[in-house]
């Protein structure tokens, strides 16, 4: 009796299949009304995939609500639906209402979480039954039935977390070769969008992903660096193999715009570069630029911008006029992602902003209270004729500042008080004093309670105040008087672990099906900002040791002196030489006020600006005794792991190679071992991924003396703010190695800092330093031997000083022309010991901005001042980085 029961349910299956080949979605449905009531749970499982897949392709939201609401359809879904929750493996099924011979069986579940997930039917009681089921049962799935069944979990955004559980343990312990790389890519997919940072399991993911690179298609790729992107999971050899291989031509051309953006865009938000592909992203991006929707455009602006990828194109102009005449169809997230970009690469691209002002100027209701922050920072630094635009923007923040968090707050208030020294709202300063005086007033009354990273971000915004404006409100000065009057130069503060916030994103992805659903994290990673709904995102950045003596850095990017990372030791992905093709602003000494440095009524130093009482140094340090001066081995920063994010306005924290080597914040972490190697000579212990790379960078050929003077010779003199992002460089590049010896300090002189085609400072590796006139860049502290801890800061920020001096001077050519080196090095140590006077450069040959012209003479302590503390230094070297020309009172 069974026999002919089973021969009829096939003949159904064969019959529905049949029918479904005909391409009529009502005549199947018509079918399957007709033999639903014979129908086993295969059949059910057959008529509702063949339902789906005919029905989604090229069907609109329209059409597909209509196949939903269709009565058979109707029918069949709740017959489905009636099957599976009265199945005998459903644990919180009450009683079997199937007969065991005609129960779907397990590997149908997948096929019915599918066809749910492409009709976008999201029926939570049935889909946690089907996990309930599955979850008993996975050694019954084939690799693609359980990527499928995660998949259609990710798309309808409903994360069992039982299933999960024992999805990854099940993977775990899969053979190599068992799933190909179409199923391992969906099921990261699938994990990064159900925000299951499974440590273990994307470490099994990436080795055979890696592996298998040469294999996955262009989808494949994309998926799988979005998902370890999103998942915050920087695996090097992975994004390197995967890079390596969408680079190839035979390969680049066939992603679509969807997919090469968002494979831009996991480069971008995991902070590393790959020249090659990148190369080629812009090569293929021009070409079918055409194709592209306003997202795409948006991911691959902010990736280029976040990256300060150098373009060898038309790029940025050619994608922000596109922008420019689609900026209605743009939402906010994807505006504000636009505009960030443009800012951070076009600031004087005024067309642009002025557009973007017109078109948004009503639509600002749509954006978030921390999305408008985020928004007024980025517009803080371009040049437009709208200014109006930028005081709506901070009116309807003052407005709705209770719905602001702490960090929302900082950030507006730097993009305030930014936006004070540009001149395109020279105009409307003092509406935008009364905001920030509005913001000081809410500030206030948390500042005391700010965490670490934002009381350091809003003290150096306070710091930049002081130091370039005069008119204070009440509440401002009452924030400026619970500064520190004294900085203490040897107090080290470690941040804890922290997240990296982010606004909103357009970084989509696809996968097996096409899936235009918007991730959360995206254009925002240069700022410690908010979701758009108020979520926070953790990001794998701890706070590391900072060495002793330095200021704790007000912010915490993955950053470095470099926005090149090496991503193995033997494939650097650096930024290859170009010609100079860079439009060069005017020579910066032109910005030089008139008159004499220290005139009358003007602030004598960056520290009398800053506010802070100058106090002669009285060092007593030893006598000359049997101490030597204590000069250390140079060695090469080039190729610790490390990633600049490129905001101009922003003070950075260095992240090391210890912390990019460590796991993720996942939910199983696990202690990974960092093998060590001892280094010659005076050095300790360093991670051996370090020392693999102690060698010459081959994008980094030239000395800083020998490019500025190649620079002056073809007519290009260094601009302010080029000199203020080289010293810049030089702090970041040289810090991490302040925590492993404070007599790294010794690395920063001309002929150990390299500079490549994309203007940013390296370390050099080369021999131990010598005598002669490399002695003329000592500080008074490495003369007498005192750079350990406590001191560091303050020798660092002296050769600092002398760096600043021969940018702004024009000359490396001699320090001190009338002295030797080790005449320098006795006065120094005179100096120390109170027996002689101070050694220092001319400052009357410094041609720099006075803004400029006081933080060097703070540096080099002229009249006894203390050191600048390094939020201080930052903040004014920031400021002119920004290519934003401060106002001085």
């Amino acid at each position: 009796a069974a026999h002919p029961q089973q021969q009829q349910h096939k003949s159904i299956n064969r019959h529905l299949t049949l029918v479904a080949e005909q391409g009529s979605v009502a005549k199947l449905l018509e079918e399957v009304h007709a033999h639903l009531p014979r129908m086993n749970g295969i059949n059910l499982a057959t008529a509702f995939h063949r339902v789906a897949k005919l029905s989604a392709a090229g069907s609109s939201d329209r059409e597909l609500e209509h196949v939903r609401q269709h009565p058979a359809m109707q029918a069949l879904f709740l017959t489905i639906i009636n099957h599976i929750s009265g199945h005998s493996l459903c644990s919180f099924a009450k009683t079997s209402s199937n007969k065991v011979e005609d129960e779907m069986p397990v590997q149908c579940m997948s096929i019915v979480n599918w066809s749910c997930a492409t009709l976008q039917m999201r029926h939570k009681p049935l889909l946690m039954a089907i996990a309930d089921i599955s979850s008993r049962r996975l050694g019954e799935f084939k690799p693609y039935e359980l990527s499928n069944l995660l998949w259609a979990y990710a798309k309808l955004s409903l994360c069992p977390s039982d299933l999960l559980t024992s999805v990854a343990t099940h993977i775990l312990q899969r053979r190599d070769g068992e799933y190909k790389v179409q199923c391992l890519s969906t099921i990261a997919w699938s994990f990064a969008t159900l925000k299951r940072r499974n440590l273990l399991v994307f470490n099994s993911l990436a080795l055979e992903l890696a592996g298998h690179a040469s294999e996955m298609k262009p989808q494949e790729i994309s998926n799988t660096l979005w998902a370890f992107a999103k998942s915050r999971y920087v695996n090097a050899e992975l994004f390197q193999a995967l890079g390596d291989v969408a680079a190839e031509d035979s390969k680049i051309w066939l992603f679509k715009p969807q997919e090469l953006s968002n494979t831009a865009w996991a480069f971008a938000t995991v902070g590393l570069q790959h020249a090659g592909l990148f190369s080629q992203v812009e090569r293929v991006s021009m070409h079918k630029s055409s194709e592209m929707f306003p997202q795409n455009i948006a991911n691959i602006l902010w990736a280029f911008a976040k990256l300060d990828v150098q373009t060898r194109s038309q790029l940025f102009p050619s994608f922000l006029e596109m922008a420019a005449q689609r900026l209605h169809q743009h939402k906010p997230q994807e505006f504000s992602a636009v505009v960030w970009a443009a800012a951070q690469r076009c600031p004087a691209n005024a067309d642009f902003f002025d557009k973007a002002a017109v078109a948004y100027s009503g639509r600002l209701h749509e954006f978030s209270p921390n999305a408008l922050a985020n928004l007024a920072k980025a517009l803080s630094i371009v040049q437009t004729g709208e200014s109006h635009f930028f005081v709506k923007i901070v009116q309807v923040c003052v407005a709705q500042l209770l719905h602001f968090s702490p960090s929302a707050l900082c950030i507006l208030f730097r993009g305030a008080v930014t936006a004070t020294m540009n001149a395109s709202f020279c105009g409307r300063v003092e509406e935008i004093e009364l905001a920030i005086e509005a913001v000081c007033e809410k500030l206030s009354a948390v500042f005391d309670d700010l965490p670490p990273t934002d009381f350091s971000d809003a003290s150096a915004t306070l710091h930049m105040r002081r130091c370039m404006a005069g008119k204070f409100g009440p509440h401002e000065k009452l924030l400026m008087a619970k500064l520190p009057t004294q900085p203490d130069l040897s107090a080290t503060k470690a941040l804890p672990p922290r997240a990296t916030r982010s606004v909103g994103s357009m970084s989509t992805t696809v996968s097996q099906a096409d899936d235009d659903d918007e991730a959360e994290d995206h254009m925002w990673a240069n700022s410690d900002t908010w979701n758009s709904d108020g979520a926070s995102t953790l990001v794998n950045k701890q706070s590391v040791p900072m060495p002793p003596g330095l200021a704790l850095p007000p912010r915490c990017h993955s950053s470095s002196g470099d926005s090149t990372t090496s991503m193995g030791p033997k494939s650097p992905l650096g930024i290859p030489d170009a010609p100079w093709h860079v439009a060069l602003p005017a020579p910066w000494w032109a910005l030089a006020p008139s008159g004499p440095l220290l005139e009358g009524g003007h602030p004598t130093s960056c520290i009398e600006a800053l506010g802070l009482e100058p106090q002669r140094v009285n060092v007593a340090g030893p006598a000359w005794e049997a101490q030597s001066p204590t000069v250390l081995h140079p060695f090469n920063l080039s190729d610790i792991k490390r990633t600049t994010v490129p905001n101009a306005l922003e003070p950075t924290t260095v992240i090391s190679l210890e912390d990019r080597l460590k796991p993720s914040s996942f939910e199983e972490p696990a202690r990974v071992d960092v093998p060590t190697v001892k280094l010659p000579g005076h050095l300790r212990s360093l991670p051996a991924a370090v020392s693999e790379q102690f060698a010459q960078h081959p994008s980094y050929p030239m000395g800083l003396s020998e490019w500025f003077t190649e620079r002056c010779k073809a007519g290009m003199p260094v601009s302010p703010s080029q000199a203020a992002r080289i010293v810049r460089g030089v702090v970041l590049a040289v810090e991490p190695l302040l925590h492993y010896d404070p007599g790294a300090v010794a690395c920063v002189q001309p002929d150990e800092i390299v500079i490549g085609a994309n203007e940013v400072p390296r370390l050099r590796a080369g021999k131990p330093c010598g005598w002669g006139d490399s002695l003329k860049w000592l500080s008074p502290e490495e003369a007498s031997g005192h750079v350990g801890k406590g001191h560091a800061w303050a020798a660092l920020s002296f050769r600092l000083g002398l760096l600043l001096h021969c940018l702004g001077s024009g000359s490396f050519d001699d320090l001190h022309p009338s002295k030797t080196g080790e005449e320098v090095l006795v006065g120094l140590l005179a100096e120390q010991c109170g027996s002689g006077p101070p050694i220092r450069p001319d400052l009357a040959a410094f041609r720099g901005p006075d803004i400029l012209r006081r933080l060097t003479a703070a540096c080099l302590r002229f009249g006894g001042q203390v050191p600048p503390t390094r939020a201080a230094m930052m903040a004014v070297l920031d400021a002119l980085a920004s290519d934003v020309t401060p106002r001085t009172h």
